[in-house]
């Protein structure tokens, strides 16, 4: 018993200090990545029947650096332009998502890194400082997505009138903030695994925070922080 309450205790510090940075964090406001003011690439692997990857590298007015891989078509008639698909992917997966959309897909496919470093690497004292800054980036994603959408529709050998997005796992909701404000993607492709934040954070934690009533209190938290 002395062990379990210790343990509710600790559970119930832990949802005092989530809901204590929810307030906190409320108010933050996406960083300003700027407009895409230099883009360089140069070819990776051209050994794929018909296929070229390119590792591509885009900078920002603002001094953002996006890593990226685009895979293409080999050059065939001149002044041929190809569709095109900007892909958001999971957290561990970055600018490989590109790799792994059907090789028979005809079309150019463009994945960058997200413009943010993952903070589930951060110490919780370190967490808790750079959180307001870790969130400002964050939402800012769909900046960096506009930015690389700018990239591929300047492209010579993309048809901007052809452009699509495809967002998987936690590349859905950058995907979705860019694309429901921005004309150039004609067509989405989503593959989410859930829903209701609320509801996706309680099940989630579920084996972390035992006691329902704080689980929901935390879930609740977690789901207002990242509601934009």
């Amino acid at each position: 018993r002395g062990g379990g309450g210790r343990a509710e205790g600790d559970q119930a510090g832990a949802v005092g200090l989530v809901l204590a940075v929810a307030g906190w964090l409320a108010t933050g406001r996406p960083v300003d990545h700027g407009s895409l003011s230099n883009a360089r690439a140069e070819v990776a692997d051209s050994s794929g029947a018909g296929v070229v990857v390119e590792r591509v590298t885009l900078t920002t007015s603002r001094g953002l650096r996006l890593d990226c891989i685009l895979r293409r078509p080999a050059p065939g008639a001149a002044g041929r332009r190809f569709p095109a698909a900007l892909v958001s992917g999971g957290i561990e997966t970055g600018r490989r998502a590109a790799l792994l959309v059907n090789p028979a897909y005809g079309g150019i496919v463009l994945s960058c890194d997200y413009p943010w470093r993952d903070p589930s690497r951060l110490s919780l004292p370190a967490l808790l400082l750079r959180l307001p800054a870790v969130r400002a980036r964050i939402i800012a994603t769909p900046q960096a997505l506009a930015v690389a959408a700018d990239y591929l529709a300047n492209r010579p050998d993309v048809d901007p009138a052809r452009l699509g997005a495809i967002g998987a796992s936690l590349g859905v909701p950058g995907v979705v903030a860019w694309a429901s404000g921005d004309p150039r993607p004609r067509a989405v492709a989503l593959l989410f695994g859930g829903g209701n934040m609320r509801l996706v954070w309680d099940s989630r934690l579920e084996q972390e925070i035992t006691w329902r009533p704080l689980r929901r209190v935390t879930a609740a938290a977690l789901a207002s922080v990242l509601r934009p």
